[in-house]
């Protein structure tokens, strides 16, 4: 929540994705995967009240008790008439994962409006993004990934692949405003080239 409060001060901020949940911690135990869930729907619930954040979902919300999924749908729901900022949700997230159903669901509109010949050649970039959970918003400008870590773990592959990356040492729960505040000089700081 302080993250939150940190950001909008923060006017350029249109969208913002955090990821509470990946796909592969839905492995861990009955318990821990329970409480993990219980913490998630909570601070679901806080966000939506505030009434400042349209929340939007990625992952695969199928994977979780049907229960947990109302829960969380009824709270983006709450916030569906919001317009920017958008904070997305990264819960039963996977990159690898996310790109499989958003070509799944091309395939299926394609079939669905006759296509039967050439199928693969008429599969694009751009197409397949039109189908990723992230449809419609633009690819993050900057990735902050906590703990030391260098790496993005399955982290939106696709959106990321020109995003600035900024690294710190900090873990999550310890991640403060100020950690945040030179996250953002050194991205303002940086020449976005784009692949180039």
């Amino acid at each position: 929540m302080d993250l939150l409060h940190w950001c909008e001060d923060i006017e350029s901020l249109e969208v913002l994705t955090l990821w509470p949940l990946s796909k592969q911690n839905l492995a861990r135990s009955r318990e821990e995967l329970s409480q993990l869930l219980g913490v998630i729907v909570k601070t679901v619930a806080k966000i939506s009240r505030t009434q400042h954040w349209r929340i939007h979902y990625m992952g695969d919300l199928e994977c979780l008790p049907s229960d947990v999924t109302d829960l969380l749908l009824s709270h983006s729901g709450a916030t569906s008439h919001l317009g920017k900022p958008v904070l997305n949700l990264a819960i039963a997230y996977s990159g690898r994962d996310e790109i499989t159903r958003a070509v799944q669901r091309l395939l299926a509109r394609r079939r669905a409006q006759g296509a039967t010949t050439e199928l693969a050649s008429r599969i694009s970039a751009a197409g397949i993004s039109r189908y990723l959970d992230t449809a419609g918003q633009p690819d993050p400008d900057l990735v902050i990934r906590t703990s030391g870590e260098r790496r993005l773990s399955d982290f939106m592959p696709w959106q990321t692949a020109h995003s600035e990356l900024y690294f710190t040492s900090a873990y999550w729960p310890d991640f403060s405003r100020e950690d945040l505040c030179t996250a953002l000089r050194s991205f303002e700081n940086r020449e976005r080239r784009y692949g180039r």
